[in-house]
């Protein structure tokens, strides 16, 4: 029972404490990095593996959505173009060859088996053809996309972007640079320290 009124003090003293760290104002500094971002900012990626062969633009530079921001070559498709045309030539030879066949023959003396062979052989050739001009027209989907273009309007953002970039070897997904849209909104980013 002496200790009765020592142990009320302190719990009093401490519960006072407590309250006046909750109620009274307190400053206090702590030190953190930031950065300071546009709120509209676009990454730009490569959509197609190869290698960078132009960049007409520079950290900086005010670009306007679909401005060209980087060209790229991709030998993979520059071989595959000229394999397509190599086979739409063949197919287009052989197509004028069996319609110089067709018309030699007299329908008098040829069989009608082989007339059909021939109209038979003529209907897979236009066949083939149609295919290769759809598979030529993906193709040429797939080297516009060599085109890197801005997705948003605002400037390039980055340090040195020509030179990191020109004759860099890339693959699909490779983020290519930043465009930030400074006239939008502002965001600041603040890293503490746990």
């Amino acid at each position: 029972a002496r200790n009765l009124p020592k142990t009320i003090l302190a719990a009093i003293a401490i519960t006072a404490a407590v309250i006046a760290m909750w109620l009274v104002p307190w400053d206090f500094t702590v030190t953190a990095d930031g950065k300071l971002l546009p709120e509209t900012r676009a990454y730009v990626f490569a959509a197609v593996d190869g290698r960078i062969i132009e960049v007409p633009v520079k950290e900086g530079q005010t670009v306007a959505a679909g401005d060209l921001l980087a060209k790229q070559r991709s030998s993979p498709l520059e071989d595959q173009r000229a394999q397509l045309h190599g086979e739409i030539a063949a197919n287009q030879t052989a197509y004028l060859a069996e319609k110089a066949k067709q018309g030699t023959l007299d329908p008098a003396r040829t069989s009608q088996a082989d007339m059909l062979d021939i109209q038979i052989q003529l209907n897979q050739l236009e066949t083939k053809a149609r295919t290769l001009h759809q598979q030529l027209e993906i193709h040429n989907e797939q080297e516009s996309r060599l085109n890197i273009t801005s997705p948003i309007d605002g400037k390039v953002v980055g340090w040195k972007v020509r030179e990191k970039l020109l004759d860099r070897p890339v693959t699909t997904g490779t983020q290519i640079m930043e465009i930030a849209d400074p006239t939008k909104n502002w965001e600041l980013e603040i890293q503490l320290p746990e």
